[in-house]
């Protein structure tokens, strides 16, 4: 997956220069920042190296990053769906949900917004990075055990 390289390093936090100055992985050009892409391991790519793969939205880099820890810990949810041009993780084990896209509290710089867990106690906790999206559902399942006792 390739996004560009403003998105992903909004999405991480990190900070980044329109003026900056980076060299692609792949063919060693230098480009303007602006100019350039990255890959899900931080890689920076030129737009002809890119070619004409699928370039994820900001929306689509927050909830991947989320699925990706979601798969690592083995818990399940269902696949993303497409939701006000951005995405929606439902779980079957519970009645929360995750959401990013433009109308979501931070899906602009692609935090993820949660509803219907408990922690979120009967409202929605927004602008949130995928890790602490996680926390939410972790906890979540973690004690879904316990309740059904």
């Amino acid at each position: 997956m390739y996004t560009t390289l403003q998105n992903f390093a909004l999405v991480r936090n990190l900070p980044i220069s329109d003026e900056s100055m980076v060299d692609c992985c792949n063919c060693g050009q230098e480009h303007g920042a602006i100019e350039m892409f990255a890959d899900t391991l931080g890689r920076i790519w030129c737009a002809e190296c890119v070619g004409n793969a699928k370039v994820a939205n900001i929306y689509e880099l927050g909830m991947h990053e989320l699925t990706h820890l979601l798969d690592r810990l083995d818990i399940p949810y269902e696949d993303p769906t497409d939701i006000c041009h951005g995405k929606q993780i439902r779980f079957n084990w519970c009645d929360g949900d995750v959401i990013c896209h433009f109308g979501s509290y931070g899906g602009n710089a692609g935090l993820l917004e949660t509803m219907g867990f408990k922690m979120d106690r009967g409202d929605v906790s927004g602008n949130l990075t995928p890790f602490k999206a996680l926390e939410i559902i972790l906890h979540e399942w973690n004690n879904r055990e316990k309740e059904e006792q």
